[in-house]
């Protein structure tokens, strides 16, 4: 997602701006880098929500202080 939006921001850049140094970039750019990643939530919402789920399960496995109750790791 962040390569994408990275792409519509840079639609319009000046010459002195470098993708990958956020402290080059202007508003203008900041605000076309939100709207893409709003125009694309729906492509990757569902994709960040599994991940962050199997983040969770993930830790809890690792985490015996935050395993469920009767559930050993």
């Amino acid at each position: 997602m962040v390569a994408v939006c990275e792409q519509q921001a840079a639609r319009g850049a000046g010459h002195d701006v470098r993708i990958g140094d956020r402290t080059t970039w202007d508003r203008p750019m900041w605000d076309r880098y939100l709207a893409a990643a709003a125009n694309h939530e729906a492509d990757y919402i569902p994709q960040m929500l599994r991940l962050l789920g199997e983040i969770d399960r993930f830790v809890r496995m690792m985490s015996p202080a935050l395993a469920p109750e009767g559930k050993a790791t």
